[in-house]
Protein backbone atom coordinates (compact mmCIF):
# COMPACT_ATOMS: atom_id res chain seq x y z
CA UNK A 1 0.00 0.00 0.00
CA UNK A 2 1.35 3.40 -0.97
CA UNK A 3 -0.64 6.41 0.19
CA UNK A 4 -1.18 9.18 -2.34
CA UNK A 5 -0.17 12.75 -1.53
CA UNK A 6 -3.83 13.54 -0.88
CA UNK A 7 -4.22 10.58 1.49
CA UNK A 8 -1.11 11.58 3.44
CA UNK A 9 -2.39 15.16 3.73
CA UNK A 10 -5.81 13.92 4.86
CA UNK A 11 -4.24 11.67 7.50
CA UNK A 12 -2.35 14.65 8.93
CA UNK A 13 -5.47 16.83 8.83
CA UNK A 14 -7.45 14.17 10.68
CA UNK A 15 -4.76 13.84 13.36
CA UNK A 16 -4.61 17.61 13.82
CA UNK A 17 -8.39 17.94 14.01
CA UNK A 18 -8.67 15.04 16.47
CA UNK A 19 -5.73 15.82 18.75
CA UNK A 20 -5.12 19.58 18.50
CA UNK A 21 -4.05 21.12 21.81
CA UNK A 22 -4.29 17.76 23.65
CA UNK A 23 -1.15 15.89 22.62
CA UNK A 24 1.86 16.59 20.40
CA UNK A 25 1.39 15.53 16.78
CA UNK A 26 4.35 14.10 14.88
CA UNK A 27 3.77 13.85 11.13
CA UNK A 28 6.10 11.76 9.02
CA UNK A 29 7.31 13.80 6.04
CA UNK A 30 10.10 11.63 4.67
CA UNK A 31 9.85 10.97 0.97
CA UNK A 32 11.71 9.90 -2.15
CA UNK A 33 13.53 13.22 -2.45
CA UNK A 34 14.69 16.03 -0.22
CA UNK A 35 12.53 18.54 -2.13
CA UNK A 36 9.37 16.50 -1.51
CA UNK A 37 10.25 16.06 2.18
CA UNK A 38 10.79 19.82 2.57
CA UNK A 39 7.47 20.55 0.85
CA UNK A 40 5.73 18.11 3.19
CA UNK A 41 7.43 19.68 6.23
CA UNK A 42 6.21 23.15 5.25
CA UNK A 43 2.70 21.80 4.64
CA UNK A 44 2.69 19.97 8.00
CA UNK A 45 3.69 23.17 9.83
CA UNK A 46 0.89 25.10 8.11
CA UNK A 47 -1.56 22.36 9.11
CA UNK A 48 -0.65 22.71 12.79
CA UNK A 49 1.51 19.70 13.62
CA UNK A 50 3.93 20.16 16.49
CA UNK A 51 6.77 18.02 15.11
CA UNK A 52 7.80 16.18 11.98
CA UNK A 53 9.84 13.04 11.50
CA UNK A 54 11.74 12.26 8.35
CA UNK A 55 13.35 9.15 6.99
CA UNK A 56 15.97 9.70 4.31
CA UNK A 57 15.19 8.85 0.68
CA UNK A 58 15.10 5.08 0.68
CA UNK A 59 17.54 2.68 -0.90
CA UNK A 60 20.11 5.37 -1.66
CA UNK A 61 23.63 5.45 -0.29
CA UNK A 62 23.92 8.91 1.22
CA UNK A 63 27.21 10.15 2.60
CA UNK A 64 27.12 11.29 6.21
CA UNK A 65 27.77 14.97 5.33
CA UNK A 66 24.84 14.83 2.90
CA UNK A 67 22.73 13.16 5.55
CA UNK A 68 23.44 15.95 8.04
CA UNK A 69 22.53 18.51 5.37
CA UNK A 70 19.35 16.56 4.62
CA UNK A 71 18.18 16.94 8.23
CA UNK A 72 19.21 20.60 8.38
CA UNK A 73 17.23 21.46 5.26
CA UNK A 74 14.06 19.69 6.46
CA UNK A 75 14.35 21.43 9.85
CA UNK A 76 14.72 24.75 8.02
CA UNK A 77 11.64 24.00 5.92
CA UNK A 78 9.66 23.03 9.03
CA UNK A 79 10.91 25.98 11.05
CA UNK A 80 12.16 23.97 14.01
CA UNK A 81 13.86 20.78 15.15
CA UNK A 82 12.75 17.49 13.68
CA UNK A 83 12.75 13.83 14.66
CA UNK A 84 15.18 11.87 12.53
CA UNK A 85 14.27 8.37 11.42
CA UNK A 86 17.18 6.02 10.82
CA UNK A 87 16.35 2.73 9.15
CA UNK A 88 19.48 0.83 8.05
CA UNK A 89 17.45 -1.76 6.11
CA UNK A 90 16.52 0.93 3.57
CA UNK A 91 20.15 1.66 2.74
CA UNK A 92 20.68 4.51 5.21
CA UNK A 93 23.87 3.80 7.15
CA UNK A 94 22.87 6.53 9.56
CA UNK A 95 24.75 9.16 11.46
CA UNK A 96 27.31 8.70 14.18
CA UNK A 97 26.47 9.50 17.78
CA UNK A 98 28.76 12.56 17.52
CA UNK A 99 26.92 13.84 14.43
CA UNK A 100 23.54 13.41 16.12
CA UNK A 101 24.76 15.27 19.22
CA UNK A 102 26.01 18.10 16.98
CA UNK A 103 22.65 18.32 15.19
CA UNK A 104 20.84 18.31 18.54
CA UNK A 105 23.12 21.03 19.89
CA UNK A 106 22.49 23.08 16.73
CA UNK A 107 18.71 22.79 17.25
CA UNK A 108 18.22 20.70 14.09
CA UNK A 109 16.95 17.48 15.69
CA UNK A 110 14.97 16.86 18.87
CA UNK A 111 14.76 13.09 18.73
CA UNK A 112 15.23 9.89 16.80
CA UNK A 113 13.35 6.81 15.80
CA UNK A 114 16.09 4.24 15.38
CA UNK A 115 15.01 1.07 13.63
CA UNK A 116 18.36 -0.67 13.40
CA UNK A 117 19.17 -3.97 15.07
CA UNK A 118 22.35 -2.71 16.77
CA UNK A 119 21.06 -2.15 20.29
CA UNK A 120 24.61 -1.55 21.56
CA UNK A 121 24.79 1.50 19.25
CA UNK A 122 21.33 2.62 20.42
CA UNK A 123 22.46 2.33 24.04
CA UNK A 124 25.58 4.40 23.31
CA UNK A 125 23.38 7.11 21.76
CA UNK A 126 21.02 7.12 24.77
CA UNK A 127 23.99 7.35 27.15
CA UNK A 128 25.63 10.17 25.17
CA UNK A 129 22.35 12.10 25.15
CA UNK A 130 22.01 11.63 28.92
CA UNK A 131 25.64 12.67 29.51
CA UNK A 132 25.14 15.80 27.38
CA UNK A 133 21.87 16.56 29.20
CA UNK A 134 20.39 17.22 25.75
CA UNK A 135 16.68 17.82 25.19
CA UNK A 136 16.36 14.83 22.87
CA UNK A 137 14.03 11.82 22.73
CA UNK A 138 15.44 8.38 21.87
CA UNK A 139 12.81 5.98 20.54
CA UNK A 140 13.24 2.56 19.01
CA UNK A 141 11.17 1.06 16.25
CA UNK A 142 11.46 -2.69 16.67
CA UNK A 143 8.59 -4.16 18.69
CA UNK A 144 10.38 -7.49 19.15
CA UNK A 145 13.13 -5.73 21.13
CA UNK A 146 10.89 -3.23 22.93
CA UNK A 147 11.90 -4.15 26.47
CA UNK A 148 15.57 -4.44 25.55
CA UNK A 149 15.61 -0.99 23.90
CA UNK A 150 13.83 0.58 26.89
CA UNK A 151 16.28 -1.17 29.24
CA UNK A 152 19.15 0.38 27.32
CA UNK A 153 17.92 3.91 27.93
CA UNK A 154 15.26 4.41 25.28
CA UNK A 155 12.55 6.94 26.07
CA UNK A 156 9.83 5.19 24.12
CA UNK A 157 8.78 3.15 21.13
CA UNK A 158 7.43 3.83 17.65
CA UNK A 159 6.54 0.40 16.29
CA UNK A 160 4.29 -1.19 13.71
CA UNK A 161 2.90 -3.27 16.58
CA UNK A 162 1.63 -0.05 18.21
CA UNK A 163 -0.50 0.61 15.12
CA UNK A 164 -1.99 -2.86 15.29
CA UNK A 165 -2.10 -3.38 19.07
CA UNK A 166 -2.01 0.09 20.67
CA UNK A 167 -3.35 -1.04 24.07
CA UNK A 168 -0.87 -3.90 24.28
CA UNK A 169 2.11 -1.70 23.44
CA UNK A 170 0.91 1.04 25.78
CA UNK A 171 0.47 -1.51 28.56
CA UNK A 172 3.96 -2.88 27.86
CA UNK A 173 5.45 0.59 28.20
CA UNK A 174 3.46 1.40 31.36
CA UNK A 175 4.43 -1.92 32.96
CA UNK A 176 8.10 -1.35 32.11
CA UNK A 177 8.03 2.20 33.48
CA UNK A 178 6.32 0.94 36.63
CA UNK A 179 8.96 -1.74 37.18
CA UNK A 180 6.57 -4.65 36.46
CA UNK A 181 8.98 -6.44 34.13
CA UNK A 182 7.16 -9.78 34.21
CA UNK A 183 3.97 -8.04 33.06
CA UNK A 184 5.93 -6.10 30.41
CA UNK A 185 7.33 -9.39 29.07
CA UNK A 186 3.81 -10.87 28.89
CA UNK A 187 2.70 -7.93 26.76
CA UNK A 188 5.74 -8.25 24.53
CA UNK A 189 4.99 -11.92 23.97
Amino acid sequence: FHASDEQRTQAIATAVDTCRDRIPIIAHVGDTSLARACDRAREARQMGVTHVAAITPYYLRIEREELEDHHRRIADAFGGPIFMYQHPATGDEGLSVESILRLADDGVVCGIKESGSDLDWFESLCQAIADADADFTCMHGAGATAIDSLSRGGDGLVTVAANLLPRTMSSLFDAFEGGALEEAHRHQE
